[in-house]
């Protein structure tokens, strides 16, 4: 229907006159140089009246009494000052205040430069997330518009090569903004399987826990690509998840033939829904599915639309079922898995069989009929491979072909007895999942199944189809090194699953929590092993594969998340690794408290062991010696922190007080600064829970040096604080020096043969001790001398005389090194 804008001109053009005083609209015809040219004017003629607005302005301040050129000069006298002044001002020469004003301009500098960053990150991160957004909604609004046909129309022209085409036909999704957030939601998921996994180990039940299928349920629906989907759905396969029979039971591997199985059974179903499905589904008009329930509608629908343009000429004269060829019926039963459906069509076409002089039929009802084996028995396998070389093998029919060689289950390359013809790999088995059903299906590893053991020479076995797959390379299905899934799927499906594990965590383009769950199931199923970890404990484990993997996955949130990184290492069912892998994650982290929580009868708080630790199979007794392990490891390389945590926690508070002995010896003599202040308190709390819990220390000795060395640091503080008199009554408290001639030979014959109540860390100290104690005497005596001239105090002198004295004689008793001796004496002869 034509449509009149008359009456809406007239109104426009009304509109326009009325607001322009103008009664047409003006026509603009011109070339770009010439609108630029315009546009120029335009904007000179602006600037223009820019000065003379500024002319008005300085007139109108003049009516008003402003005087411009004041007000300029003015403005241009005020010094605007490049760098930020200091709160508080300072003189020149004040080094501290210029150093903490240049601290602060340096972290004022910092917050800056990251408030400008994450600005610019986040505009950059919104605009990725829209752009992203915008691509998914047109790629939605394509699909919907037009349904795209999921297989492609087999080529025509002729080759020598297998094509191996992409067995994946959605590209991976562009990464958003919200990637990190999708990345977390992920994780939160994977690890409820993962804890399932540790529950359905204490709870047995006749159903067993189906981990690819939990895990392949969390990539569909956080869309995480179809390659990874494929992945989890090849192991789902391989442990007969998918299948009426029992899966496989935790760290219980399967047997080659069984896992071949899984993934026939998996190529066969991919095959159905993704390619002859599809194809159907996307022209139905062509497929004429009609109401056929069973398979044989859908190999005839699909057959319908890849003969649309007439069947070719290779197959005409042929036996037909319903207008269609036979041999591509019985072929495509076979490929969707189907060989008792391919079996009866054969047996209702067997006069055609027959007619043309074979016996295919009876061939496969006994396929079929063997079960398990898919054997044809020895004398029914010399006919059918005198008859395939006979008649089928130089015939134009590639489908007839395919299906003897098929049911004979013999190796069908190079110039064997039952190879196939060139061109048939490039008609039927044009990508990898084709290709590998064929082989998979021929493979034969058990020669004592019924008519083999006349044809073991012939036999395919798994690790010649596997050659082949590695003669290829990962360059071949992953040549620019950003489909890694992809190349893992097809070792997955030629069942070399370490291969797929190395090259999975060797890729950087795969995920890194697809790829350690994809390997956990793996792992679960016994497809890979974990290796094993070293016996010494005091060094760094060098992991194998697996564990370093897992390792590298959990360590991006193990900080933040000690807990749930923790469950992870439970996994794995050998407890030497999974100890090593404890310590390292309570060493890498430092959450102690997180994930040790504390085995103190007493203890309130519960850490992450104390929740799993049901779920490793291992006595109480064995998690104490595991943080004790820990304990010993972060003591010998020296991180003395984690070793007195962990040791507290696990209420060894004899080796937190041995260290703490050990430290507090070391510092006895240093600085006293932050670090041995801070030694200092964590040995007096220390002390006060020994003092609380009687008989937490049984060995005396010990207990006895550690309170003399805190004693010992009293009295060195209180000389240097000045405090002479109060430090010489703590040391005679202690009773470690003698003060009396008749107590020289008792206590050197203590201190030479070893303290019967001090350990070394404090008998070592002896020389120190004996030259602090004189220097307290020597201030003690000067102190006392210059009061004398006021009042007296020989006797005050001559007692700290003769503790001198007796010091200087317990030194030379006890032979100390000679410095320490030579400083006793001088000290000595300057009281003199």
């Amino acid at each position: 229907m034509e449509m009149d804008f008359t009456d809406v001109l007239a109104r426009s053009q009304g509109l326009n006159a009325s607001v322009l005083g103008r009664s047409q609209i003006p026509r603009l015809e011109r070339q770009l140089d010439q609108i630029d040219q315009e546009s120029r004017r335009v904007l000179s003629s602006k600037s223009g009246a820019a000065g003379v607005a500024g002319e008005s302005a300085v007139r109108l301040l003049a009516e008003y009494g402003f005087e411009t050129d004041k007000l300029e000069r003015s403005l241009q006298s005020v010094a605007l000052l490049d760098r930020l002044e200091p709160y508080e001002s300072f003189d020149e020469t004040n080094i501290d205040a210029f150093v903490r004003h240049e601290h602060e301009m340096l972290i004022l500098g910092a917050m800056e430069e990251n408030r400008e960053r994450v600005l610019r990150e986040s505009r950059e991160a919104d605009a990725l997330a829209m752009d992203s957004d915008w691509e998914l909604k047109k790629k939605e609004l394509l699909a919907l518009k037009r349904p795209q046909a999921i297989v492609e129309e087999p080529p025509t022209e002729k080759s020598s090569s297998i094509f191996f085409a992409s067995p994946f036909r959605v590209a991976p999704q562009p990464r958003s903004a919200s990637s990190s957030a999708r990345r977390a939601r992920v994780d939160v998921l994977y690890s409820e399987v993962v804890k399932s996994i540790l529950q359905s180990r204490r709870t047995p039940s006749t159903r067993r826990f189906k981990v690819a299928n939990e895990f392949e349920k969390i990539t569909v629906e956080e869309k995480r690509g179809f390659q990874v989907e494929e992945c989890f759905r090849v192991l789902k396969g391989i442990a007969h998840e998918d299948s009426n029979s029992a899966s496989l039971a935790e760290g219980t591997p399967s047997s080659t033939e069984m896992a071949i199985t899984g993934v026939l059974r998996y190529l066969c179903g991919l095959f159905l829904e993704k390619k002859l499905r599809g194809a159907i589904a996307a022209a139905p008009l062509v497929a004429r599915r009609g109401g056929d329930p069973s398979i044989l509608g859908d190999v005839r629908a699909y057959l319908n639309v890849i003969f649309e343009r007439g069947i070719p000429h290779i197959l005409e004269g042929g036996p037909t079922v319903n207008g269609l060829p036979l041999w591509p019926q019985i072929y495509y039963l076979m490929r969707c898995g189907f060989p008792d459906a391919a079996a009866d069509l054969a047996e209702q076409a067997k006069e055609q069989i027959e007619g043309e002089g074979g016996l295919f039929h009876h061939y496969i009802r006994q396929y079929v009929n063997s079960g398990d084996s898919r054997t044809v028995p020895s004398g029914s396998l010399g006919k059918l491979v005198q008859e395939y070389t006979v008649l089928v093998r130089r015939g134009s029919d590639p489908f007839r072909r395919v299906c003897y060689v098929l049911i004979a289950r013999m190796d069908a390359s190079g110039d064997d007895t039952m190879s196939l013809v060139e061109d048939d790999y490039h008609l039927l088995f044009n990508s990898i999942e084709d290709y590998l059903w064929l082989r998979l299906s021929l493979v034969r590893e058990d020669s004592s199944a019924s008519g083999a053991s006349s044809n073991t020479g012939k036999r395919l076995l798994l690790k010649k189809v596997q050659e082949e797959v590695l003669s290829f390379g990962s360059a071949h299905f992953d040549p620019k090194g950003d489909r890694s899934f992809q190349y893992v799927h097809v070792l997955l499906l030629s069942c070399q699953y370490k291969a797929a594990l190395e090259y999975m965590s060797r890729s950087s383009s795969a995920d890194l929590s697809d790829t350690a769950h994809l390997a956990l199931a793996m792992y679960y199923y016994g497809l890979v092993e974990a290796g094993e970890a070293p016996l010494d404990e005091k060094e760094s484990p060098r992991l194998d594969t697996l564990p370093e993997l897992i390792w590298r996955y959990v360590k991006e949130f193990s900080r933040p998340y000690p807990r749930e990184a923790a469950m992870y290492m439970f996994v794995f069912r050998d407890s030497i690794l999974r100890h090593s892998l404890l310590r390292m994650l309570m060493l890498d982290t430092g959450e102690y408290d997180a994930i040790v929580g504390s085995t103190k009868p007493d203890a309130q708080g519960k850490g992450a062991l104390d929740e799993l630790w049901q779920y490793s199979g291992e006595p109480l007794e064995a998690k104490n010696l595991l943080i004790a392990s820990a304990a010993e490891a972060a003591e010998n390389n020296g991180d003395r922190d984690a070793a007195l945590a962990l040791y507290s926690l696990c209420g060894e508070e004899e080796r937190v007080t041995s260290i703490l002995l050990h430290v507090l010896s070391a510092q006895l003599l240093g600085p006293n600064n932050d670090g041995k202040r801070k030694i200092l308190r964590r040995a007096e709390d220390h002390k006060r829970t020994v003092q609380n819990s009687s008989g937490i220390i049984r060995d005396a000795k010990l207990e006895r040096s550690f309170s003399t060395l805190l004693s010992l640091y009293k009295f060195f503080n209180l000389k240097e604080d000045g405090k002479f008199s109060q430090a010489w009554e703590t040391i005679k408290q202690l009773n470690i020096l003698p003060t009396r001639d008749d107590q020289l030979i008792q206590k050197a014959v203590e201190w030479k043969d070893g303290s019967r109540d001090l350990n070394e860390d404090v008998t070592d100290r002896i020389g120190d001790i004996l030259v602090a104690a004189m220097e307290c005497l020597a201030e003690m005596y000067s102190s006392e001398r210059r009061r004398s001239r006021a009042q007296g105090g020989a006797e005050v002198r001559a007692e700290i005389k003769a503790y001198a004295r007796v010091l200087v004689n317990f030194a030379g008793i006890l032979q100390l090194p000679s410095d320490v001796s030579a400083k006793t004496i001088r000290i000595e002869v300057l009281m003199s």
